[in-house]
């Protein structure tokens, strides 16, 4: 065979579920890469924003004001904030939990905000449920409420007629605040008066409503009703409801979308462009009207098989937009905190995966008006714990510590019957790379005999730049090409570098 050019078009996603030999060049392995423009591509770098959190965070909210961005973390001995300003340097950390306020390792946060007409101020809302290890836990725990851009501390939630306590939390669909829990309860508030749910104000009401047979887990506001009225969709153990404004003495209709429905982890659902999100605890879903499977024969399989279940309450999403992602975090095999991610690329319908830096991520939230994702860390260092920036930049910078972030990813199969119709070894003579690249980078084969044998390594062959040619002579009747970035700096986007091959001598297998 006379020598032969392969272009290493890559489609975009890797692929852990399935046998070997399977498939085109759909990676089969990488870390911290993502797929943008349908190419390999480095994910971004993180910053240390502080390390004085004080424990690991369950709860997280976003609120920019002016040129600030407070970020509010809930964890179990309270509540706190972090004041980032619009350069990016961090103010301090103030510690905002209510007097007297009871710890608690199973305490997992949902933190919302909305304005209360009765005292003329934008109230942070927040509902410390005792959910983490439990997410049916019917305990029921009271409703906090603190003023946004202030330092005091946090109050149990008052007004006219105070909401109950709930076991479920709390969900703001403007003007109403609403809480939820056991037994499909829920109920909402007066109108811009999250203190209140005086029926006769217009509120739910201290009995509420029951709306689903089981435990209400999680709400998020939906814009669907008429005149772009009011509306939630509320989570239940085994079912989806919808609650729409129709005014009068009934203030909301209800109507159960689907009462064959799951949720892995309440803090999964996650509203993308008016789609939502969330993983059952078989499969991917997303709401469109109606519920509907994500498919994914990329790493569906993985997934559940090295969660651990036992921590299924830990696993968050979030969404990095402008890539087009959904991030789902979760704890890979005997890990008690997510160390792993799996990511759907809405654009391009693809699925991947990373592990996470540092031991892994607690909580995040995507990027608003600041336009960075922030995320909390699950390693403490000197009994304390840090918010790291995400998408910043292309290493980990954690103070005057400045680490090279390695990014890797792995192709499919180059297969001798596939690549050339004859049952040969193959022999890679040269790469012409072809990426858009800072700092040096690497490439090795991985090759195989035949799909059960061992994978041999070839010689790491770095490149700049300014490489034009990479000599590699390395034959294998299977192989696979291996590229890296682990250099400060370093970041890559992939274009379509061309292989040169060309059969050798003859087959073998052994």
């Amino acid at each position: 065979m006379a020598e032969k050019i392969l272009a290493l078009n890559v489609p975009p996603g890797i692929r852990r579920d399935g046998a070997y030999i399977e498939g085109d060049l759909t990676c089969v392995d990488g870390q911290w890469v993502r797929f943008d423009r349908n190419r390999p591509r480095k994910i971004g770098g993180y910053f240390r924003i502080t390390n004085e959190l004080p424990n690991k965070i369950y709860g997280i909210y976003i609120d920019d004001f002016d040129d600030l961005s407070n970020i509010y973390t809930g964890h179990q001995d309270g509540i706190g904030e972090v004041i980032i300003y619009s350069d990016g340097s961090p103010g301090r950390f103030y510690d905002r939990t209510p007097g007297g306020f009871a710890t608690n390792a199973d305490y997992l946060w949902q933190i919302d905000q909305m304005f209360d007409s009765d005292s003329g101020q934008s109230l942070i809302i927040a509902h410390p449920g005792l959910n983490l290890t439990n997410i049916g836990n019917t305990t029921a725990t009271a409703v906090l409420s603190g003023i946004e851009e202030d330092t005091s501390d946090f109050i149990t939630l008052t007004g006219a007629t105070p909401p109950p306590d709930v076991s479920g939390g709390v969900l703001i669909t403007h003007p109403y605040a609403w809480f939820y829990g056991s037994d499909g309860f829920v109920t909402w508030s007066v109108p811009n008066t999250p203190g209140d749910v005086t029926i006769a104000s217009g509120g739910g009401g201290l009995a509420g409503a029951r709306i689903a047979e089981s435990k209400i887990v999680k709400g998020l506001s939906y814009r669907s009703g008429g005149g772009a009225s009011p509306s939630a969709l509320f989570w239940s153990l085994n079912s989806l409801i919808r609650a729409t404004f129709i005014g009068g003495a009934a203030v909301f209709r209800f109507d159960t979308i689907s009462n064959q429905t799951t949720i892995l982890s309440s803090r999964t659902p996650i509203e993308y462009d008016g789609v939502f999100y969330w993983w059952a605890v078989d499969r991917y879903m997303r709401f469109v009207g109606f519920p509907q499977e994500v498919p994914n024969d990329k790493n569906l399989d993985w997934f559940f098989a090295n969660l651990n279940q036992n921590c299924r309450q830990k696993v968050f999403s979030f969404k990095v937009p402008r890539r087009g992602e959904i991030w789902t975090c979760f704890p890979y095999g005997d890990a008690t905190e997510c160390t792993h991610a799996v990511i759907y690329n809405v654009r391009n319908n693809a699925w991947y995966d990373t592990e996470l830096p540092n031991n892994g991520r607690t909580d995040g939230t995507a990027a608003q008006t600041y336009g960075y994702p922030f995320l909390t860390g699950a390693q403490a260092e000197a009994g304390e714990y840090k918010l790291w920036q995400h998408e910043t930049g292309w290493d980990e910078v954690d103070g005057g510590l400045v680490n090279a972030v390695n990014s890797y990813f792995q192709t499919g199969n180059l297969a001798a019957p596939t690549a050339t119709g004859h049952d040969k070894e193959l022999q890679s003579i040269m790469l012409e790379p072809d990426f858009v690249q800072t700092g040096n980078m690497s490439v090795r084969i991985v090759g195989k005999n035949n799909a059960r044998g061992p994978s041999v390594l070839s010689t790491q062959h770095a490149f700049s730049d300014q490489t034009e040619v990479i000599y590699l002579k390395d034959s294998r009747r299977f192989f696979q090409m291996l590229f890296s970035s682990n250099v400060v700096g370093g970041y890559y986007l992939m274009g379509t570098p061309c292989l040169h091959i060309r059969e050798t001598g003859g087959r073998d297998t052994a």
